[in-house]
């Protein structure tokens, strides 16, 4: 991955990486030029209301951290517009079974706001700004819920190569 693409997938072991199965991380950066690269946007505090009996958070009001969510408009293959379905799916089934299934979201095409050393996120790579070596920023790792609406994989053509091309528009909300 490199600057301008996001990353979605099952999180692996590590702090930063991919689950290798059953379904692979999906890398996209082939952005609307309408719409641009996805800027993150606050999507307000949450709290933790209750837990089920696995101990999965039961997410409903403020929290103290702002959390952020990103329209993503995408132009795909059919086997990236396959993977986001299929993570989308994962995800569905395991909150069917009552586990959380947060996906993990890398974004590399915003730097997230300094704040002061420990950042409150998960950081690809944390920087320090020139003004104050005591706050980080960085590109997001964040957990997320991936938000498919209708239509949200329409067919428009083909890319130059003559593979079928797919239009995705959909959210990720950070949980």
């Amino acid at each position: 991955m490199s600057q301008g693409q996001i990353e979605i997938g099952i999180p692996g072991s590590g702090t930063t990486d991919f689950a290798a199965g059953p379904i692979p991380s999906v890398t996209l950066d082939d952005w609307d030029l309408d719409e641009g690269i996805p800027v993150p946007r606050p999507i307000g505090y949450k709290e933790i209301g209750q837990r089920s009996n696995n101990g999965v958070a039961g997410i409903t009001g403020p929290a103290h951290e702002v959390l952020y969510g990103s329209q993503i408009v995408v132009f795909a293959d059919i086997n990236q517009m396959l993977q986001v379905g299929a993570l989308a799916e994962w995800q569905k089934d395991q909150q069917d079974a009552d586990q959380l299934g947060a996906l993990r979201y890398i974004d590399e095409c915003n730097y997230l706001p300094a704040k002061a050393s420990p950042h409150p996120k998960q950081l690809l790579t944390a920087f320090n700004p020139t003004w104050n070596a005591a706050y980080e920023y960085g590109y997001g790792v964040l957990p997320v819920q991936l938000i498919l609406s209708d239509g949200w994989n329409r067919p428009v053509g083909q890319f130059s190569d003559g593979t079928p091309a797919y239009r995705l528009t959909f959210d990720v909300e950070e949980i």
